[in-house]
């Protein structure tokens, strides 16, 4: 049990500086100790010195573990503090934050961004920013096709207790710019389209 636990503690120290955003470089300069391979099981890195990491950071990864500012093009399972990823293929955790450009499965930290959401967000807040987001859990959500939470923005639809600028809307108080009556207390939805 003592080793285990060992582990645990050794694993979360060193992920405790991981995929800082002002250590990261760009996807297809970051350089490893092991080039020229099309796969990497298992990415570990500093990221902030050229080949301070075991692969190229252009190399999709099945897990994805870095110390300071570690960019992946993508990887099934990528954990770390603060979090950066490409592409997310699995589950994508950051204690803080997870930002990922196109998020396929799980985006999961205190606080998500991604610019291209198509499946889950969850988190105390989550930012999507383009246009084909899909589902967002947290507290306050900005952007997303499906949205629940406290706080709920710019979504198709919502259901929370204050939402704003959706096309359908279930919550205690909700608003809608595009609606007849624009605050409505329960239910609320656009004049100008309903869904999509």
């Amino acid at each position: 049990m003592k080793k285990l636990l060992y582990i645990a503690t050794l694993l979360a120290a060193l992920n405790t500086f991981a995929h800082l955003p002002f250590f990261n470089v760009p996807t297809n300069e970051s350089k490893g100790w092991i080039s020229n391979v099309d796969f990497a099981p298992l990415q570990i890195g500093v990221g902030i010195f050229e080949k301070a990491q075991l692969y190229d950071g252009k190399v999709p990864s099945f897990i994805s573990i870095g110390l300071l500012g570690l960019m992946q093009q993508g990887a099934v399972i990528s954990f770390a503090p603060i979090n950066g990823i490409k592409n997310n293929c699995g589950i994508h955790c950051g204690l803080l934050m997870a930002v990922t450009e196109k998020n396929y499965f799980l985006s999961m930290a205190i606080f998500n961004v991604s610019t291209h959401n198509y499946a889950l967000q969850l988190g105390v807040g989550n930012l999507a920013s383009a246009d084909h987001s899909t589902l967002q859990i947290g507290a306050v959500n900005f952007g997303s096709t499906v949205q629940f939470g406290a706080y709920n923005h710019s979504g198709k639809v919502q259901c929370g207790l204050f939402n704003a600028n959706g096309n359908f809307q279930i919550g205690l108080l909700n608003y809608n710019k595009n609606a007849l009556i624009k605050w409505m207390p329960f239910f609320n939805f656009s004049s100008k389209k309903i869904l999509f």
